[in-house]
This record gives structure tokens, sequence and C-alpha cells, in this order.
């Protein structure tokens, strides 16, 4: 499993381009999906992952 931040809030997601678990938006254009992946445990360790705001 994926663990991604949420790029617009900050909350912790299972995927990068899954929906919000807490408003349900997604991230729709090419600038906020590059955002989400790169907030992922795929370029990010789990301590880099915490630092995010």
């Amino acid at each position: 499993m994926t663990v991604a931040i949420w790029f617009a809030g900050g909350e912790v997601n299972v995927d990068a381009f899954a929906p919000c678990l807490q408003c349900g938006a997604e991230p729709a254009t090419i600038d906020e999906q590059a955002h989400s992946l790169a907030l992922t445990g795929h370029y990010l360790k789990a301590d880099g992952l915490e630092q995010v705001p």
C-alpha cells in the first residue's frame, strides 16, 4: 500500500490519486497530480512524510 499526503490539506491518504478521505476532492490538474505523487512513500521516507505540513 502506498502512503500519501493529500496535496491540498496535508491529510494522510492511501494513494496519491485517490480522493481525499476528508473532503472527497481529488487531484485534477497535471500540477496537482505531480504534487500528489511527490508526497508519497515512493519519493519520501516516513520521516519526510511526517514533516509535511
